[in-house]
């Protein structure tokens, strides 16, 4: 008898493991990978097949050690596609469901192909099987025959000619035939019966990229440096010794890691294996793929949420085929089904976007480093600032070694960084976001014709409104959050869940107009700056402001204001008035921030420019090829400001940016995070490497209202070394990574005192657990309410547990939580190794 191994496509996690069904000998299709129709108990299921085995019927014995009952083995009754994945992938699902807790359907899914798989829906009181969504697109395309030369269509066979004249130019798409003529199948039908035309059958991949040969010419490889040569020789050692090492490359931003990884890549290909590169969803820019493409042209897959479901079905089916080897993405790229892996190479490390927030909760670190293992490749880590839990692994483990890259490949020295202490300008009368410093690099910067990058990690015009007279700030009803003011229809936004509100006139609790902005956005930070550079100024010792616009003010006429550009700005629009006692402006407060531009225009016999200002967040680039068509209006201008949020961090190469400015290091210093500190000084170390890549020097000013914190001052000085030293002992302290193992249990529902409820009992039924099979050495902190108590209407609280690190946490748990019966009111999840503990 022939037996398969079935995972249903059910997502609970009381379907612990494979079922088992006989195959009848008319499946002589299936294989591991296949997708298969099952009966299981009163209805019919989908599932896929992970293990096929012969077992002699006879033999009771095999049965039993199976725990099968020969008569109650059910068939297969129906295989459903050819393979998706294979054994490994299948080892792979099982791994992450026992290691990350979670359902094995939910494991599976990783690798089969986006939109690509049946599902089985009810309807009318009937389980159907629904086929996938998403398929191979082929196209028909017809060309002149033999037979066209010779062939002259009849004088009232009208539609024969125009098709035979429309291909006289060259081959075309029947789609492209009957758009022009209307129907055309049964006239190319008889036509090609002649041999007129050949039809025939390709394959066209969605996104432009055909897989032809195109004669691609690799782009050139430039000189190594010292630093890269030697990162290589380390790589190339740990892939020639196909033990699973781990490489972590440190190299500062400009070192020149991307060339490592080409180089390494290239030895991988030529070797006959295949390689996965992973890169951050905010970094995987047109620029960074041309960097892959442009050397290794078409065998080069992209896979990221950008893309439509069949374009990444397409380079899905790409990689399957064999034909593409070299798979670039986010995240969920580490499931690509490659052929004999050989290299995984993971960019920028750090990035907490590696951690997967859905189940199965993995860490796509740990999860390359168990597929490295299994299969005889190379894992290479790199990041100018490495993840304190990779830096600990290189001191205390064997095979993860690390190698540094301290110089730019061009020996540009890093920017300079300046920090300013904003509370200093808040004290002084500086009332603006944007200090004195930063406004006069801005002002020097555009004049100059290059480039500034600014980076506020809070899209929106103002994080929260307030009423001035109550004190009522706009909540989310669904989520334990403020609502977000964005200038665009005045509305309030909730980041989180998306809901959305006109902004009142009034208080709503006490009719107040008095309701005040607080805190920047993006959005704002734009209109500032475009009224930094398109309004007239007001001078340092104007009171009055009469403008149209509530940024525009006048400029008083003095010696200090003599300035070519600013007399030629004056209007009528904007008259000076001596006895006015106050700005009109909407934010007269704030208006004062313009009489730095004055002063620094005053000094200047230079032209003033109008730069272009590009704005780069959630907001901007929802649409599709958005992040393309942002960063080429960035690089095709001559003066500009790219503004944006942590997305303009990483990834971006422009050899004229010379300022790179941090409107305010505190968003994520200030999170009650254990990480927040690391975070804060990763950023600051990461968008400042944006600055002086090429000859011209760079320059970085920092705006911070926590100018003593190490975090922030430690990253002005590129002093790694003092950041750890002070957070390394706190981390030890308190029981965190990389000293300890982390899992966070979520629970959450619609009812608060439910989840209250569920989330105590489990508390009880965990500490329990720990001390029977694990005794001491473990803390399990008590059921509370989650940081974001309220999300999207539902309540969460959760458990936190610290283990030792050579303790499986997972291992401990599994058994709880595969035997609790499962709520219809109330969720439960376990997040191992969490990136946070929100």
């Amino acid at each position: 008898m022939r037996l398969a191994s079935v995972i249903l496509d059910i997502p609970t996690q009381s379907l612990d493991s494979a079922y088992s069904y006989a195959v009848s000998d008319s499946l002589i299709e299936l294989e591991v990978g296949s997708a298969v129709a099952v009966p299981f108990g009163g209805r019919r299921a989908v599932g896929y097949v992970i293990a096929l085995e012969e077992i002699d019927e006879n033999d009771e014995s095999a049965f039993a050690a199976r725990g099968l009952n020969p008569a109650k083995i059910k068939e297969i009754q129906q295989v459903l596609s050819r393979p998706y994945f294979d054994e490994e992938a299948a080892a792979c699902a099982q791994f992450l469901s026992e290691s990350y807790i979670a359902p094995l359907s939910s494991c599976i899914r990783l690798f089969t192909p986006p939109g690509g798989v049946p599902r089985m829906v009810r309807k009318g009181g009937y389980w159907q099987i629904e086929d996938p969504v998403i398929g191979a697109v082929d196209d028909r395309w017809v060309s002149l025959g033999a037979a066209a030369k010779d062939f002259h269509p009849k004088a009232n066979a009208v539609k024969q000619k125009a098709i035979l004249d429309a291909l006289a130019g060259g081959e075309l798409r029947v789609v492209e035939l009957a758009m022009e003529f209307g129907q055309v199948s049964a006239v190319l039908k008889t036509l090609a019966a002649s041999g007129v035309v050949n039809i025939e059958h390709k394959r066209r991949i969605r996104g432009g990229v055909q897989t032809g040969d195109s004669g691609h010419t690799p782009s050139l490889k430039p000189p190594l440096t010292p630093g890269q040569k030697s990162a290589l020789e380390v790589v190339n050692a740990a892939q020639a010794r196909r033990t699973g090492d781990v490489v972590l490359v440190d190299g500062v931003t400009g070192s020149g890691k991307t060339e490592v990884y080409l180089q390494a890549i290239e030895k991988t290909l030529e070797e006959g294996m295949s390689a996965i590169v992973l890169v951050p969803e905010i970094s995987l820019t047109p620029q960074t793929v041309a960097r892959f493409r442009g050397r290794f042209g078409e065998t080069v897959a992209v896979l990221h949420s950008r893309m439509s479901q069949g374009e990444r079905f397409d380079q899905w089916d790409l990689i399957r085929s064999g034909f593409a080897r070299v798979v670039v993405g986010a995240r969920s790229a580490l499931f690509a089904p490659v052929k004999n892996l050989g290299l995984i190479i993971i960019d920028e490390e750090h990035e907490g976007s590696y951690k997967q927030d859905s189940a199965p909760r993995y860490v796509s670190r740990d999860v390359a480093h168990w597929m490295v293992r299994r299969r005889g490749a190379t894992l290479v880590l790199g990041s100018a600032t490495p993840s304190i839990e990779a830096l600990y692994r290189c001191q205390k483990t064997q095979d993860w070694q690390r190698v540094e890259l301290p110089a730019r490949v061009n020996n540009q020295e890093m920017p300079q960084i300046e920090v300013v202490d904003m509370a200093r300008e808040f004290g002084s009368g500086h009332r603006s976001m944007f200090s004195r410093r930063l406004t006069q690099a801005l002002l020097e910067t555009v004049d100059a014709g290059h480039k500034a990058v600014l980076l506020l990690n809070q899209r929106g015009f103002a994080k929260f409104v307030l009423c001035r007279s109550c004190g009522y700030s706009p909540q989310c009803p669904s989520c334990s959050l403020s609502l977000t003011y964005h200038e665009k229809g005045s509305m309030l936004v909730c980041h989180h869940c998306g809901y959305k509100q006109v902004l009142p006139a009034l208080c709503p609790e006490c009719s107040s107009p008095y309701l005040k902005k607080f805190g920047a956005g993006t959005q704002r930070v734009e209109a500032e700056l475009k009224a930094l550079f398109d309004t007239p100024l007001c001078h340092p010792g104007a009171t009055t402001c009469h403008s149209e616009r509530s940024t525009q003010c006048a400029v008083e006429e003095s010696s200090e204001a003599k300035d070519p550009w600013i007399v030629a700005s004056l209007s009528s629009k904007a008259p000076h008035n001596d006895i006015a006692p106050s700005c009109h402006s909407e934010r007269s407060e704030e208006s004062t921030w313009l009489t730095d531009k004055s002063s620094s225009l005053a000094q200047s016999n230079k032209s003033q420019r109008v730069p272009k200002i590009v704005r780069m967040d959630a907001d901007t680039t929802t649409g599709k090829g958005s992040h393309q068509e942002l960063l080429e209006e960035f690089g095709s201008s001559q003066a500009a400001i790219l503004l944006g949020t942590q997305m303009i961090a990483k990834g971006l190469d422009f050899d004229d940016v010379v300022l790179v400015g941090v409107i305010s290091a505190d968003t994520m210093l200030r999170l009650p995070d254990f990480r927040s500190a690391e975070r804060t000084f990763n950023l600051i170390e990461q968008v400042a490497g944006r600055a002086g890549r090429s000859h011209l020097a760079g320059q970085v000013i920092v705006q911070t209202y926590e100018a003593d914190a190490v975090a922030v001052h430690a990253a002005a000085r590129y002093d790694r070394a003092a950041f750890l030293k002070d957070e390394l002992p706190k981390r030890r302290a308190l029981g965190y990574p990389p000293y300890v193992r982390l899992a966070n249990v979520l629970v959450w529902g619609k009812d608060e005192a439910e989840v209250k409820q569920a989330a105590q009992s489990l508390f009880a039924d965990i500490e329990k657990l720990i001390f029977d099979v694990v005794g001491q050495g473990w803390v399990c902190l008590p059921a509370g309410p989650c940081l974001l108590s309220k999300l999207r209407d539902t309540y969460r609280w959760h458990i936190v547990i610290k283990a030792p690190l050579d303790q499986d946490i997972a291992a401990v748990l599994l058994p709880l939580f595969r035997k609790r019966k499962a709520s219809k009111t109330v969720n439960v999840a376990v997040d191992i190794d969490p990136d946070d503990l929100f």
